[in-house]
């Protein structure tokens, strides 16, 4: 794990902690399976757990998960993070370098150390909750 990689995800943690605080915990509704997690699964990262396909096909209005194409899936998930973000989310950037920004995404060798120190940050707030 480079210190550039721990940074960005460093970053998506202050945002999910804005933008849906208590994220990370056990026992909230959608909680954040980890045997499941993978950043490199767009069904399976922080965001997705956080905001099931089945929410964003609702949003774009496709008629189920099922149905929703790449583009749409790329705009829904964009168009949740402006509203988790409220507008932080620059107007010049796509979803791809605001998500790589924030530790959500990566190019493929980053994938696994990003997995992990996502991991790694939730099993760590999970545990001194429970202290």
């Amino acid at each position: 794990m480079s210190s550039e990689e721990a940074g960005r995800v460093a970053a998506g943690v202050v945002f999910m902690d804005t933008a849906d605080p208590g994220w990370w915990r056990e026992d909230t509704e959608r909680a954040i399976d980890l045997a499941d997690f993978d950043i490199s699964r767009p069904d399976a990262c922080v965001l997705a757990q956080r905001c099931p396909l089945e929410v964003l096909a609702e949003r774009t209005g496709a008629l189920n998960a099922e149905t929703l194409l790449d583009s749409d899936m790329d705009e829904a998930y964009f168009a949740n993070a402006v509203r988790l973000s409220d507008g932080a989310v620059r107007d010049d950037q796509t979803l791809t370098e605001w998500a790589t920004a924030h530790g959500f995404t990566g190019n493929g060798d980053e994938m696994p150390a990003l997995t992990a120190e996502w991991k790694r940050v939730i099993t760590g707030r999970r545990k001194a909750a429970k202290r």
